[in-house]
């Protein structure tokens, strides 16, 4: 068994008092190990069910038969077919514990069995990995966990940055862990007193934003730490520090005519759109090396769809350029946000000879441990990953570099993600770099994401302002 950090038994210590726990612990800071212990000393005998990101799932059954743990069930891991038999057929065991381990989705497809267990007295305790899952009240993943957990008697949720977007990520997270927030257990309610919308310079109202009051904002900090073990890295003293850098590449002139003509026209060579998301999104993928162009009907539209050609692109030439310099031999990452841009990066490494493996969406759970587990052990310098698939829980601390090929319009997938590469027993900086495209929408959104722009929609409503005045200064008025 691993001896405890002196952080981690600081929130054990917490964690002991309390049947109900929240340990917003900055990733890298151990709390998975503090939850199972705490877990281990509240349920002598019994199930404890713990709902994840089905990625972190393999890492939690480790960390468990790490801890002397033998008894884990993988319930994502089991077809329909053999699960609800298991589940329905599911008892409390006559001596230690049973470890049942599932994932956010089934919790809310198998909410029927999962409350009857609860209703029933069967599970003993839930823990909530990476919480955030459940911080927007109207998702039926929020409803469901709310839903099975409100019986349960000794509840959890883990995660190193509970409000990503705000404040009111606060208030389901809690819900589900003791039923109520500042004695609100109407989020609607809550929300419009402690909150309030503010004003655009024509006087309309932001009616997609809800800003905290002056008075909230203490009180909510105030509930949160009486209520929270909150530890960072820093007041850990684990983890080093971050070091930010960016490659700055030319746009080619296929690149800089394409910009030009969809921020102009909403158009590209006979390709039209009307939504300015989309538009948005081919001038990212135009800043990656690809051309929006029209493709066959959508059968349920009969609206052209989009296919994406490939030209050159200096991002590609100088990552090749640095893997096979700098960074040669070096365990790095490169976080993609589109699967276009990931294939094409890794045959241009297999044609400079770089090793290299790739995860996204579409590879195997089994292929994906298998993967990472290599990645650890420096089989191979270089870890391509679609960085929706990487944000969660991943060890992947071998590396000392993280690169970002193109991001997405989100900082809680940018700093989950760069919080793989941390370890607590690193010292030493670890280094993020965004590959940017001079003259493209990366400029901006590598710009918002280090300036900790946090709701996803404002960003994009704010990403559109600030591109409309970079572009202006960059290309001009004229054609």
């Amino acid at each position: 068994m691993k001896t405890l950090w002196p952080h981690q038994a600081d929130a054990l210590a917490y964690a002991r008092k309390r049947d109900r726990i929240a340990l917003f612990m900055q990733q890298r800071c151990g709390k998975t190990l503090v939850a199972i212990r705490w877990a281990k000393e509240k349920v002598p005998t019994g199930v404890v069910l713990v709902v994840g990101s089905i990625e972190v799932l393999d890492d939690w059954a480790d960390e468990l038969r790490e801890d002397g743990e033998t008894r884990i069930v993988m319930a994502r891991g089991l077809s329909a077919a053999h699960r609800r038999p298991f589940l329905q057929g599911l008892t409390p065991p006559r001596s230690g514990r049973l470890w049942v381990l599932t994932n956010y989705e089934q919790l809310r497809g198998e909410k029927g069995i999962y409350r009857t267990l609860s209703v029933g007295g069967v599970l003993e305790c839930i823990i909530a990995d990476e919480s955030t899952k459940i911080r927007n009240p109207q998702s039926a993943t929020t409803k469901a966990a709310i839903h099975v957990g409100r019986l349960i008697p000794k509840r959890a949720i883990l995660t190193g940055l509970p409000n990503p977007e705000g404040m009111t990520d606060y208030f389901s997270q809690f819900v589900f862990l003791k039923g109520e927030f500042e004695g609100y257990d109407n989020y609607w309610l809550w929300r419009n007193t402690r909150f309030f919308q503010p004003l655009t310079a024509r006087g309309d109202t932001m009616s997609w934003l809800w800003s905290p009051k002056k008075e909230a904002i203490s009180a909510i900090r105030k509930e949160v730490n009486r209520t929270a073990f909150v530890l960072t890295r820093k007041k850990a003293k684990i983890g080093g520090s971050k070091l930010y850098n960016r490659w700055a590449v030319p746009a080619s002139a296929e690149q800089v005519r394409a910009i030009k003509q969809v921020s102009r026209s909403f158009e590209f060579d006979g390709h039209t759109t009307v939504w300015a998301t989309v538009r948005d999104t081919w001038l990212a993928r135009i800043a990656g090396g690809f051309l929006p162009e029209k493709g066959p009907l959508d059968p349920d539209t009969g609206e052209p769809t989009t296919v994406y050609r490939a030209i050159p692109c200096g991002k590609t030439a100088v990552l090749v350029e640095h893997l096979k310099g700098d960074l040669r031999d070096q365990s790095t990452i490169v976080w993609f946000r589109f699967n276009d841009e990931l294939r094409a990066v890794s045959t241009a490494l297999s044609a400079a000879g770089v090793a290299h493996q790739w995860i996204n969406g579409a590879t195997p759970r089994p292929r994906r441990l298998e993967v990472r587990k290599a990645f650890q052990a420096e089989a191979f310098p270089v870890l391509l990953m679609q960085v929706r698939v990487g944000m969660f829980g991943l060890n992947l601390s071998v590396a000392d570099t993280a690169i970002y090929y193109s991001n997405p319009y989100d900082l809680e997938i940018r700093a989950q993600s760069e919080d793989r590469i941390i370890h607590g027993t690193k010292t030493h900086a670890v280094q993020c770099i965004d590959i940017v495209t001079k003259g493209s929408l990366d400029v901006v959104i590598s710009d918002m994401l280090r300036q900790k722009w946090r709701d996803s929609r404002q960003f994009q409503m704010e990403m559109a302002s600030r591109w409309s005045e970079f572009f202006r200064q960059e290309y001009g008025g004229g054609r």
